[in-house]
């Protein structure tokens, strides 16, 4: 599609902020400020997300900022996330466009839509369009907007700007991820607070209780409202609840495919899991949540890491065989395919990590952020 003026100015200004170097947020700041001159939403919603689970980790909104907005916000996590938005992007993903409208779903009547009459109708919103955020076969982030009823629908070249837009903002966070990752250093680890921390979320939808530890991973995950157990609990508690209730009730197929964790990088660049699970009561009314917070182990690792350099699923699979200790004839036969192709991925693998061996391989994907023996190499 042939852009006018406005939107082709538009595209290569956030096309350049995407490889400038700035962190998730800083990002997602500069490119609604571009984009709202051009799509004029009332609404906008910004997120990051696990590119492991699809998970939102963090939210930038712009527009409206009211007590309804925040009760809609409760509507989207605890039902429509999981039952509409997730599957949706998860199909955008893998369709070789990552964006749709409301209206198009719609034949021109957003109204018909489920979403529509839960979330944007009793809020004034009408027309929606979103994205997803994309580095290779990875989501990293999505964005939804939305506009007021007295405004026109989102047109073809909104939708062909944010598909245009995606791969370069996809690899605009995950560079962001890679350059935390990168800055970590062992020493920023607090030695005497390794332990996980606890938070037991009541089915009332507060927190009811939690240990000093489950507050130490809390703060470094960002700053606390003041009354963050009741009102205001972080959206990344939110997100893992709604998500253990979602893989429970398996009402479709894509309720499998939760799993009700994430993963989020702290203040100081640690890696930071964030896992519900259900506790067991004498009846099933009067269960409750527990919530661990604590910092990553391996294999919470792994995938992040081999999700930032953007390893496909045969790479995936050489590093870990290299990292126990396999060599190139044993890949060879454990995989079905020859030596010179083994050799072949490997040279991928040391290109996109950025690294010269396979001892490097391992050290920098198995060992990064991890402060407990990343000197040991």
């Amino acid at each position: 599609m042939k852009f006018n003026g406005r939107y082709q100015r538009a595209l290569v200004q956030i096309k350049r902020l995407c490889y400038s170097g700035l962190d998730d947020r800083q990002l997602r700041n500069e490119i609604i400020g571009l984009l709202h001159p051009i799509t004029k939403s009332d609404l906008c919603c910004f997120q990051t997300v696990d590119p492991a689970t699809g998970l939102i980790t963090s939210n930038v909104r712009e527009g409206i900022h009211d007590h309804a907005v925040s009760d809609s916000e409760h509507v989207f996590f605890e039902h429509l996330y999981f039952e509409d938005y997730l599957p949706a992007y998860r199909r955008l993903l893998h369709s070789g466009f990552p964006v749709n409208r409301l209206s198009d779903e719609t034949s021109g009547n957003p109204g018909k839509a489920y979403r529509h009459r839960m979330l944007y109708a009793p809020i004034g919103l009408d027309d929606e369009i979103r994205a997803v955020m994309h580095a290779g076969k990875n989501m990293w982030g999505t964005m939804v907007m939305a506009r007021e009823k007295t405004a026109s629908h989102y047109s073809e070249q909104d939708a062909w700007l944010l598909a245009k837009l995606a791969p370069h903002i996809g690899a605009g966070f995950r560079t962001a991820m890679q350059q935390r990752m990168a800055a970590t250093e062992p020493e920023a680890a607090p030695q005497n607070m390794d332990i996980p921390g606890l938070l037991i979320y009541n089915p009332g939808g507060y927190i009811e209780s939690y240990t000093a530890a489950a507050v130490h991973w809390l703060r470094e995950l960002g700053e606390l409202h003041p009354d963050w157990c009741r009102k205001e609990l972080p959206v990344y508690i939110t997100q893992v609840v709604s998500a253990l209730k979602r893989s429970q009730s398996m009402l479709s197929d894509h309720d499998f495919e939760i799993v009700p964790e994430l993963a989020r990088h702290g203040r100081n660049g640690r890696c930071i899991t964030i896992k519900a699970y259900e506790m067991s009561a004498d009846e099933d009314k009067d269960r409750k949540i527990g919530i661990i917070l604590g910092p990553a182990v391996h294999r919470d690792l792994i995938q992040f890491q081999t999700a930032a350099y953007g390893l496909t699923p045969q790479e995936k699979a050489i590093v870990h065989l290299v990292a126990k200790g396999n060599n190139s004839a044993e890949i060879s036969a454990k995989l079905s395919i020859s030596t010179h192709t083994v050799q072949e991925h490997l040279s991928n693998i040391f290109d996109k990590v950025g690294v010269r061996s396979r001892r490097e391989v391992v050290k920098k994907i198995f060992l990064a952020n991890l402060f407990e023996g990343a000197k040991s190499l």
